[in-house]
């Protein structure tokens, strides 16, 4: 890590411990903890969820560094998604929240890697989803037809498309230029994901639109 980083993370511990121990002073009657479940590394373009809904604590504050506009909290500050381009070896977050005048915090430490994920790391959801390929796909399209989504995620991410509409289709639109005159033979894979996400609706578009992408490239 940069020394102006370690610099930085080091002030930051520095000023919510002097702080933890003011308030501690003040009222010690209730835990506070701060947790985090997230992965330790991250591939180019994935998208990750940093899961921080477990916390016994409220008004959790986020900071990643270095700062990056590819970085989005959500869930009312429970959780935040993160997408890298490997530009940046490592990332720290840290995150710090109170109760009854209490603090807690915990840094967590993203880092590039490289290799494919295993496909014993997919969800049902993507096992499912690569069952509907096409038999006569070919490796081309695949990739093609994951970088539209991967694209659409980047999109939705930086709120370039906010309304359920708008990321319906444009994301149409994307796949239809991705795969030109071999759409036709993909027409039952997108008629069964149409069906699968209108009985189960995503929470976030963004992280479902990764999910494909992933099952995609892991065909």
């Amino acid at each position: 890590m940069p020394k102006k980083q370690i610099v930085i993370v080091a002030v930051v511990i520095g000023l919510l411990t002097l702080v933890g121990l003011y308030l501690s002073m003040q009222k010690d009657t209730s835990t506070v903890k701060v947790s985090i479940t997230a992965p330790d590394t991250f591939e180019q373009g994935q998208l990750i969820l940093l899961d921080a809904s477990r916390s016994q604590a409220t008004n959790l504050t986020w900071k990643m560094i270095p700062e990056t506009s590819n970085f989005k909290i959500i869930s009312g500050g429970k959780q935040a998604l993160f997408s890298g381009d490997g530009s940046v070896a490592v990332y720290t977050i840290f995150i710090a929240g109170c109760k009854d005048r209490k603090i807690d915090s915990v840094i967590h430490t993203l880092s590039f890697g490289k290799g494919k994920i295993k496909i014993g790391k997919l969800n049902p959801f993507q096992m499912k989803l690569i069952s509907w390929i096409p038999t006569n796909a070919t490796d081309e399209e695949r990739i093609r037809l994951a970088q539209s989504f991967k694209s659409m995620a980047t999109l939705i991410l930086n709120n370039q498309l906010e309304s359920e509409d708008d990321i319906i289709k444009a994301t149409a639109w994307s796949n239809r230029e991705a795969l030109g005159n071999d759409i036709e033979k993909w027409n039952p894979f997108f008629a069964e994901l149409k069906n699968e996400l209108e009985a189960n609706p995503p929470e976030n578009h963004a992280v479902k639109w990764r999910e494909i992408a992933l099952a995609l490239d892991n065909k």
